[in-house]
């Protein structure tokens, strides 16, 4: 499915049930969050989370929580992967 059909697809969803995407998320990302987050991580995200991120954001989605690049969210992808001691 490509980015636009994914986001007409939520689009619909968010209409049709609004309080499924009604929980609390960590702000859309930016190109720099995600530069850092990448040099933090010393990997390169994949491009689909990426062009997620930044019209989405992080945190609570629907049913599942997103990991964020937004450095005060508690779903930072960056610190995630540090609290777990997880190598990079």
């Amino acid at each position: 499915m490509e980015f636009n059909q994914f986001n007409e697809h939520v689009n619909r969803l968010k209409a049709s049930n609004p309080i499924w995407f009604d929980l609390d998320g960590a702000p859309i990302g930016t190109k720099a969050e995600i530069e850092t987050v990448e040099k933090q991580l010393n990997i390169s995200l994949p491009e689909d989370y990426k062009e997620f991120i930044e019209a989405f954001g992080g945190g609570y989605f629907a049913f599942t929580v997103i990991f964020s690049v937004s450095a005060e969210s508690e779903w930072n992808i960056a610190n995630q992967n540090q609290s777990l001691d997880y190598p990079h």
